[in-house]
């Protein structure tokens, strides 16, 4: 335990997903490497990782605009968007060839286009 330091809300979330027992993936701007000092933090995380979530206040969100085919749902608490999927381990693999194949344009796309990049990546390293 750390005496004397107050950790705001979006650093509470994060220590908590740290210690909890589950692999978070980081994604979104801070992964891609485009993010501003108030940016969200967005992990993606596997489906079993749901009620951890709904018991530490993550709220699910009735619409979200994560429209890539391994999102499932999206939960958030404060600044943190999780997004669980059907496969943390294609997901991230996606993720990585997506930022190694065409670093610094990702961005330049809407987030429609991103999703059916995502898509199309996705569909390309599943068949």
């Amino acid at each position: 335990m750390i005496k004397g330091v107050v950790l705001n809300e979006t650093q509470q979330v994060l220590r908590a997903l740290e210690d909890s027992p589950f692999e978070s993936y980081l994604t979104g701007s801070r992964f891609f490497g485009n993010f501003r000092q108030d940016s969200d933090y967005d992990f993606f995380v596997d489906e079993n990782i749901v009620p951890w979530l709904i018991e530490n206040g993550f709220e699910r969100l009735p619409t979200h605009n994560y429209l890539d085919l391994l999102t499932v749902s999206v939960f958030q608490k404060g600044n943190v968007h999780i997004q669980v999927v059907k496969d943390v381990v294609l997901k991230s693999r996606v993720q990585q060839l997506i930022k190694e194949t065409i670093p610094g344009i990702y961005f330049t796309f809407n987030k429609t286009n991103r999703s059916l990049l995502w898509n199309l990546v996705i569909r390309a390293t599943t068949s």
